[in-house]
């Protein structure tokens, strides 16, 4: 897996990276799964599996389905953009 020395170095413990098909047994062994692949209806299946056994989901490219979100500011000049999923917000900041 290209991401293995990526996921060494960071410490992480229990952290399953998939890339390849996932199996329902993935899906029952995880806590926490965050869908990122190219095929929105492999994210949807997949999470809608997930939900139904009480895991918690994010699905990177469609917020309704997600039950968190990551999110991201940039400021600059006394105003800032705000983003998460699909959604961006414009925001002001005092100085």
């Amino acid at each position: 897996m290209k991401y293995e020395s990526w996921l060494k170095k960071s410490g992480a413990q229990n952290v399953l990276l998939c890339e390849r098909v996932i199996k329902q047994q993935d899906i029952e062994k995880a806590d926490i799964l965050i869908l990122a692949t190219n095929n929105k209806s492999v994210n949807a299946e997949v999470a809608q599996k997930a939900e139904a056994l009480g895991k918690i989901v994010n699905v990177a490219d469609d917020m309704e389905l997600c039950d968190f979100y990551f999110s991201g500011t940039c400021r600059t000049q006394g105003f800032g953009v705000r983003y998460y999923c699909a959604k961006v917000e414009i925001i002001g900041f005092r100085e």
